[in-house]
């Protein structure tokens, strides 16, 4: 039980390094994997798509009476931006898949990745439309309190 690696950093380089979607054309899309907020409503023209992660929120909890070992358990917010719903789909896709086939010790540090949920968020009032898809995840890591 060492050091506890940040949950958002993990999943982001897990995406980074591990996300591959194909265009119908049987190009590679250029995907954008990044912290939250990063021109969420305006995707960026030179990408098909773009992926942003950040942490909803972090409890604590005692593993044992002395509360010395606490596990953390992290919701972790995936939102998956496309004009394309097609791309968005497929990048979905790569998400669940990607946590799943690393749902054991995906980081050091990090002992549990799963997906817990997910619901589409579309913009249809906009042009062109803005297709989302925001996917819930939990992680937990456990924490040694030298007393």
């Amino acid at each position: 039980m060492g050091e506890t690696a940040d949950p958002v950093d993990a999943v982001i380089e897990l995406l980074r390094t591990n996300m591959h979607v194909v265009k119908e054309d049987g190009s590679l899309a250029n995907i954008q994997v990044s912290r939250e907020w990063l021109s969420q409503e305006a995707l960026p023209s030179d990408v098909d798509g773009q992926v942003t992660v950040g942490l909803a929120e972090c409890t604590c909890t005692k593993v044992e009476l002395s509360g010395r070992i606490r596990r953390q358990v992290y919701t972790i917010r995936v939102n998956v931006w496309s004009h394309d719903n097609d791309i968005r789909q497929k990048m979905v896709e790569e998400v669940n898949r990607i946590i799943g086939q690393n749902s054991h010790n995906p980081a050091e540090g990090v002992a549990y990745l799963d997906v817990a949920g997910f619901r589409n968020l579309d913009r249809v009032d906009v042009k062109p439309f803005i297709y989302r898809t925001e996917l819930v995840l939990k992680s937990w890591s456990f924490k040694n309190l030298e007393v």
